[in-house]
């Protein structure tokens, strides 16, 4: 995936595109607007997207739904994650958008730093599994596209609460799934336990902190949402079997 990831908005609201395009370019993100995407069928020269944002009219959800649908089918575009933007707030519309394989249903109006935040940990989580730098065992490109959006969708949470404690029930209400359903998933995707997945993706995450060497270890434990340092410090030596501060200085002097 490039720095600036590529984001296509598809919405027939010219003036709303223009607003949310602003904002998020403002934040590093390459968005291009269309109001349909079939113009994009066979267009050698378009970028591929590597996210879509479908803002959605009242009246034409189903319709506007199914379009994307088959965009999505085109053999570029099968593994494109996407977010539905509406202001249609029957629950009915909202399930039926998740079912199809939206990452997310945002109802309008929200904060746009919401929309921004949402779609740039998710565009965090997909980079860290390019590059190997979360370590799953499995190729995620490779899984089906229910499964693709369950890991999307516990990603999503985590990152949403990274510096909080939260139950697994309420995971599992996120990815509409029941708690045994989801421990089940995660196991087989993963093969860790749900408890231990969210670990481990916490002290990746500090791990990519550490490396950037401008926060404290106190301040990078708070970040990831341990409760103390020292829960810290033990969690990371049962990972990676040193402790954070042995783990950079053995970076450091590889690197230098």
């Amino acid at each position: 995936m490039h720095n600036n990831p590529n984001i296509l908005l598809i919405g027939s609201q010219t003036a709303e595109n223009n607003k949310f395009k602003n904002i998020l370019e403002s934040h590093q993100l390459n968005v291009i607007c269309t109001t349909n995407p079939e113009t994009y069928y066979g267009e050698p020269h378009v970028v591929q997207p590597d996210l879509l944002i479908v803002d959605v009219g009242v009246d034409s959800i189903e319709y506007d739904i199914l379009k994307i649908e088959r965009f999505l089918e085109q053999k570029a575009y099968t593994n494109i994650p996407f977010y539905v933007l509406s202001s249609d707030p029957l629950l009915e519309n909202r399930i039926d958008s998740l079912h199809r394989g939206a990452i997310d249903y945002i109802q309008k109006p929200f904060p746009i730093l919401e929309l921004v935040y949402k779609v740039k940990n998710l565009i965090r989580f997909r980079e860290l599994v390019r590059t190997n730098s979360f370590h799953l065992p499995i190729d995620v490109s490779t899984l089906q596209n229910e499964d693709q959006l369950f890991l999307n969708k516990f990603i999503q949470y985590i990152n949403m609460h990274l510096k909080e404690e939260f139950t697994f029930e309420d995971v599992a209400r996120h990815c509409l799934l029941s708690r045994s359903k989801l421990d089940k998933l995660t196991r087989r995707l993963t093969g860790k336990s749900p408890s231990q997945f969210v670990r481990e993706y916490r002290l990746e995450i500090a791990v990519q902190l550490m490396k950037q060497g401008v926060k404290s270890m106190k301040q990078i434990s708070q970040e990831t949402g341990f409760t103390s340092l020292s829960y810290f410090s033990i969690s990371f030596k049962n990972w990676k079997g040193v402790g954070p501060k042995s783990y950079l200085y053995g970076i450091n002097s590889t690197v230098a």
